[in-house]
């Protein structure tokens, strides 16, 4: 049965019931309201015991023929939502057969047909009545014509009449309790009806919402069992009403309680993100108000307009979780712009909890509001003091190194600080760049942030400076020395609490030796001055230093900064303990801070990069120091990218180093050179770490200009690059 079928079985019993008239039979709209209403009650398609065999007509034209009619339109509307073929004994062929009986008077059982539409059945009505009409009048012209003849064959048998008064007095009493029931039975109908009334007006009265006016009790059974009913009912739910406001009270006081003493800063929004009333006076203190309700959220958290960027990250953030397009939390925490939010002096942390509808649409949002600051400065002064100890640490484990690189900051302090009181041209500049590109490496052996940064923005000063031939930054420059010297003394005075005494400062050197190796020096004068050869020349081998202690700083900073740049490197040096003459020691050691420097932030791939080239996960920088005959020579090498001469002709050119005339003529060895022009760099970003454009012409030039050594470079793309210096002793 579709769906719907029975509610248009109901309505079309409605609309028969309104055929029913006082003054006509009602059995025959009965019974098909009851063939309807049946069907309703038990839902079933043919209840056989409310078929009738046979109908019983009379009065039907006393029936309205409209409302007969209609009802028959009504129920012939049901004919194709049942699952039934038609057959003559379905409900809806069934209603049809009485009620057609009712408009023509009728019972077409003979020759009915439930597959026929109704047109058809009426018509086959309309001539079995007027086949019967005639068959009437033939029937009644046939007794007249008997009677006829009886009165003129003879006299009547008898009158007749002998018991006539008897029966008008019987049928004056049954006309009399006919009327009395008749007039009794329409008071107690107009009396029903009055009390529906009434009922219908209560019922309308509890819609409406009103649950105190109870519905009134009258002597008529079924109606009053009905209203008692009712009325238990109204009761039930006043009390329930009255249960649920106490409850509501109670639960609203212990809200106020926990939002006025909860240590958590809680609010609710809507989606227009302004703030609701309701919130936890915790809020109040975290935010410095007297009031946040009705307030915006992005204007309690001082983001506005001028802060364009951050609001939309934050309201396209917030809007996720109305949209219902919030991931899970993790993944939200790491979205969150909000995750730590500096307010003025304060540092706080917010949290968001969508509040869904029954339909499970999102209106409102839940926000947690924690502050932070105490455990921020808290954290702040572990940090500090991490960053303290780590500098502790690396300059008592590397006493030697810090006291070479105080020695040698201090002496190009000093040599900076000559340079700005002449007038400062352009090799000035690239030699104060070279100082302080040299410090900052050296700094950041140690972690001296303070110096660190100091010496990066000095670098910043003097590539514009170098860019625009001086200028404006003068001035710049200069304070930026004073600064430099300033931090060097803040560091020398720190050291002296960790040593107990100062550091070296300017050319003081400590030299420190095995005893094995002093005998062997004291000997070699000893000998000289045996032979009559030149002592002053043995002594010289006093002033020598092992390389290990030359390039303490590169070994020093290597782990750190592969650490901070998130690569794996292991270092491997040969000839450590191969002696290096003093006059040579400042500039190698320079020379090499930047080699290794360049090795570890240029060279190296991270070890994903490693990996997918095939390489070990680990990356290598090797040194290698062996000293023979009258050279000494050095070599730093690498197992990273390589140089590629493409890149680098590439970058040279766009820099203007280099014509395409020029390289044109070029071999691959000779673009590789081209990395030691003035300016040159392939590495786009600039750091605290890698240079700005100014670099190995600075290894260059200490080379071969302060040491009079050879500096060669040998690569092969991807594999690798080694750079060698040969210095004459």
């Amino acid at each position: 049965m579709p769906v719907g079928s029975h509610k248009d079985a109901f309505l079309a019993h409605q609309k028969v019931k309104k055929t029913f008239n006082d003054q006509a039979n009602n059995d025959l709209p009965k019974s098909a309201a009851q063939i309807l209403l049946d069907f309703v009650k038990n839902q079933r398609q043919i209840v056989s015991e409310n078929v009738p065999e046979s109908i019983e007509i009379s009065d039907i034209e006393k029936y309205d023929r409209q409302k007969v009619e209609e009802a028959l339109h009504s129920v012939e509307n049901l004919c194709g939502k049942c699952n039934e073929s038609h057959e003559n004994n379905c409900f809806v062929n069934q209603a049809r057969r009485v009620l057609i009986a009712m408009l023509t008077g009728v019972d077409v059982k003979e020759k009915f047909d439930g597959a026929q539409s109704l047109e058809e059945l009426l018509k086959i009505a309309e001539d079995m009545k007027t086949q019967k009409e005639a068959e009437e009048k033939s029937r009644l012209a046939v007794s007249e014509g008997t009677a006829a003849g009886g009165e003129n064959g003879g006299a009547a048998a008898g009158t007749g009449y002998e018991n006539i008064d008897k029966d008008f007095e019987k049928l004056g009493a049954g006309l009399a309790k006919l009327k009395k029931d008749y007039f009794e039975l329409k008071e107690k109908d107009i009396f029903r009806a009055t009390l529906i009334d009434e009922v219908v007006d209560t019922i309308k009265s509890v819609a409406g919402g009103d649950f105190k006016s109870p519905m009134p009790v009258h002597e008529d059974d079924q109606l009053g069992k009905i209203a008692a009913a009712f009325n238990t009912m109204l009761d039930t739910i006043n009390r329930m009403f009255i249960n649920l406001d106490n409850e509501v009270a109670k639960r609203s006081s212990e809200l106020k309680t926990l939002m006025g003493n909860i240590k958590i800063g809680v609010f609710t929004m809507n989606r227009d993100l302004r703030i609701n009333r309701e919130y936890s006076k915790e809020c109040l203190k975290i935010f410095g108000c007297e009031e946040i309700g009705g307030m915006n959220f992005l204007d309690l958290i001082q983001v506005y307009d001028r802060q364009a960027e951050k609001k939309e990250e934050i309201k396209r953030f917030i809007g996720l979780y109305f949209a219902g397009l919030a991931l899970d939390d993790d993944s939200m925490n790491t979205l969150n712009p909000l995750a730590e939010h500096n307010l003025k002096d304060k540092y706080l942390q917010f949290s968001f909890y969508p509040i869904k509808t029954g339909g499970g649409a999102v209106e409102n949002m839940l926000v947690q509001c924690l502050d932070l600051t105490a455990n921020k400065l808290l954290q702040m002064e572990i940090d500090a003091k991490d960053a303290e100890g780590r500098q502790i640490r690396k300059m008592v484990l590397n006493r030697e190194a810090f006291s070479d690189f105080i020695s040698e900051t201090v002496k190009m302090v000093r040599d900076a600080s000559k340079i700005i009181e002449k007038n400062i041209d352009s090799e000035s500049l690239a030699e104060l760049y070279r100082i302080a590109h040299t410090i900052k490496g050296g700094a950041g052996c140690f972690d001296l942030n303070e110096l660190i940064s100091h010496a990066a923005g000095f670098e910043d000063a003097l590539g514009r400076a170098i860019k625009n031939g001086g200028g404006e930054e003068l001035q710049a420059i200069a304070a930026g020395v004073k600064t430099m010297s300033a931090l060097v003394d803040k560091t020398i005075s720190y050291s002296e609490k960790i040593f107990g005494k100062s550091a070296a400062a300017g050319d003081e050197f400590e030299f420190s030796f095995k005893k094995s190796h002093l005998d062997e020096l004291i000997k070699k004068i000893k000998d000289a001055a045996a032979a009559g050869g030149n002592i002053g020349a043995a002594a010289e081998s006093f002033y020598e230093l092992p390389a290990g202690r030359v390039f303490a700083k590169s070994i020093a900073m290597v782990a750190p900064l592969a650490q901070k740049l998130s690569k794996e490197i292991k270092l491997e040096v040969t000839g450590a303990e191969t002696l290096i003459p003093f006059s040579m020691c400042s500039k190698l050691s320079e020379v090499m801070l930047h080699l290794v420097r360049n090795a570890i932030d240029h060279a190296i791939e991270t070890p994903e990069e490693r990996e997918e080239a095939g390489k070990p996960f680990e990356g290598a920088i090797k040194i290698s120091v062996i000293r023979t005959g009258g050279f000494i020579e050095i070599t730093a090498g690498d197992d990273g990218r390589g140089l590629d001469p493409v890149k680098i002709s590439e970058s040279a050119l766009k820099k203007g180093i280099v014509s395409e005339n020029e390289l044109a003529s070029m071999d691959d060895a000779q673009k590789v050179s081209l990395i030691f022009r003035p300016g040159f760099s392939t590495k786009s970003d600039v750091t605290n770490i890698s240079g700005r454009g100014v670099g190995m012409d600075i290894v260059k030039n200490a080379v071969e200009k302060d040491l009079k050594a050879s500096l060669k470079v040998d690569s092969v793309p991807g594999q690798g690059a080694k750079f060698t210096i040969t210095a004459a002793l």
